[in-house]
């Protein structure tokens, strides 16, 4: 499976990787042709794409074209030549458009019109369902779609002011919005709903407007809104041999290890894209050794002003409960899992190849 999934990972990533640098693009290529790929390595190449800047954009936007060029009228062909030329972005746009308007699978797939911190996701479909495979290195995580529309309709049916992701996601499927123009046709602060939807591939930004998955938002959309009409919530969760049973309120229930708990925080937090939003990794970098702490605590280890989506997130993943003092417990080691994504998503040392040859001469 896992030859699969980074396959699959590639035929989605390719031009991505391609607008940030062909040496990785040659590179990648190459070692996903091996008989047996060293898939830590892919992975990093990976992260390393995610880190640069697009100075290849013409190159990849031409080489996506291909899956377009022959369907395309006559004007669609004159008005992407000329933008490559002069507009690699709006080339891309317009590639997008198109790609939306003719439905072409493998581009409205492709990460080059996505966030540089969904570079290790893609959706697979099964035997029985559609899921959700994340990798590092050669461990790969597997969410079933009905597990992530369970899971957000249990948040939708707890806080439905805060969480609206059916109406996030009709209105995304009307036309592309903005951060601020959906603001206000929800009427709320979505922040935390963009966030969720974006982790998981079912919308994604590109240049400021907000875009749908065309593929499986409407067999994400049949799952969650049945799951919200029949109430659905988490009744309870028992951690056992280092697993998380999260049973819902339907008797439905699902078997989370802790490693796949903490890299689902480390992926919300962008981390594979450099980023570290609400100051999640210096939470989990400060949880790993202590079993408990104040929410002033915590809040000083992010760095962070407000800590209660964080907070929030670690108390419905299970990992941290809350004591009658009003103080905070971790409720499973937390020291392998941490250390794990911390060894693997730190930066390699500066290569000494050349200074070596320095002093040699």
């Amino acid at each position: 499976m896992i030859r699969k999934v980074y396959l699959r990972l590639w035929s989605e990533d390719r031009y991505f990787v391609l607008a940030r640098t062909a040496i990785l693009y040659r590179k990648l290529q190459n070692l996903l042709h091996e008989a047996e790929p060293p898939y830590r390595r892919i992975f990093r190449h990976l992260r390393d794409a995610a880190l640069l800047p697009e100075t290849n954009l013409a190159e990849a936007v031409s080489a996506a074209w291909t899956h377009l060029s022959r369907r395309a009228y006559p004007g669609e062909r004159a008005e992407i030549h000329l933008a490559l030329a002069k507009d690699p972005a709006h080339a891309r746009m317009r590639l997008h458009s198109m790609a939306r308007k003719y439905g072409e699978p493998t581009l409205l797939a492709s990460r080059l019109f996505m966030s540089p911190s969904q570079v290790n996701k893609t959706w697979i479909e099964g035997k029985k369902d559609w899921a959700l495979y994340c990798a590092y290195g050669r461990k790969i995580t597997k969410r079933p779609l009905w597990f992530i529309a369970y899971q957000l309709a249990s948040l939708a049916t707890r806080s439905e002011e805060l969480h609206r992701f059916g109406s996030v996601l009709h209105l995304l499927e009307r036309r592309p919005y903005s951060y601020f123009e959906l603001t206000r046709q929800l009427s709320q602060h979505w922040h935390p709903a963009s966030r969720e939807l974006v982790r998981r591939l079912l919308i994604y930004p590109l240049q400021g407007k907000y875009y749908p998955n065309a593929r499986l938002l409407p067999i994400f959309l049949e799952v969650y809104e049945d799951a919200v009409a029949r109430g659905i919530r988490i009744a309870r969760r028992r951690w056992t041999e280092g697993k998380c049973e999260i049973i819902y309120s339907d008797g439905r229930s699902s078997a989370i290890g802790v490693a796949d708990l903490v890299g689902g925080l480390y992926d919300l937090a962008g981390v594979l894209g450099g980023k570290d939003a609400y100051g999640f990794r210096e939470i989990l970098r400060f949880l790993k050794g202590n079993q408990d702490f104040t929410e002033a605590r915590l809040k000083l280890e992010s760095g962070r002003r407000d800590i209660s989506y964080p907070l929030q997130k670690l108390l419905d993943q299970g990992l941290v409960v809350q004591m009658e003092s009003g103080r905070y417990r971790v409720e499973v080691p937390l020291e392998t899992a941490v250390t794990f994504y911390e060894k693997l998503l730190s930066p390699r040392p500066p290569s000494t190849r050349g200074k070596t040859a320095e002093i040699t001469l």
